[in-house]
């Protein structure tokens, strides 16, 4: 009788990449932050000027910067 080694966590995890199971990894991930931006929508609302107005800090510079968003300066080119 033949006996074959035990493979290895890192063996096993090779064999299981493939392309179904990349797209179904690929589909939660989506579904995920689907349901964490809905989340944060129901929890604080979809006004987020208030956001920006409300939660932040004031940077180095005393230039102001909201929690999870970052402001641009825009130019006329």
């Amino acid at each position: 009788m033949v006996s074959y080694p035990k493979k290895t966590s890192a063996e096993w995890f090779i064999e299981q990449l493939n392309v179904e199971n990349a797209k179904l990894l690929a589909f939660v991930l989506v579904l995920g932050f689907i349901g964490y931006h809905g989340i944060l929508h129901l929890r604080y609302g979809p006004d987020s000027c208030t956001w920006l107005l409300t939660s932040g800090r004031y940077k180095g510079d005393h230039e102001w910067q909201p929690y999870g968003c970052m402001l641009h300066k825009y130019s006329k080119t």
